[in-house]
């Protein structure tokens, strides 16, 4: 048994000022994107980071000069 929907008139003004519903993800898309590429990019700097302060303290190492090996 199938439930028939109330219709309304293309000529009724009833609903006129109701809110319109829709399904507008875009947003959403767009502050998920927005953090994700944050977040890619703390990281990438982060890691640059601390490898050029390895590469750093390791040419540190070697070229001390006031330091002797022997």
């Amino acid at each position: 048994m199938g439930l028939d929907p109330e219709v309304i008139p293309s000529t009724s003004k009833d609903g006129y000022k109701a809110k319109k519903l829709k399904g507008d993800r875009s947003i959403y898309f767009l502050l998920i994107f927005i953090l994700l590429s944050f977040v890619i990019i703390v990281k990438i700097l982060i890691k640059t980071i601390l490898i050029g302060l390895g590469i750093g303290y390791i040419f540190h190492l070697a070229f001390d000069k006031g330091k002797t090996s022997s």
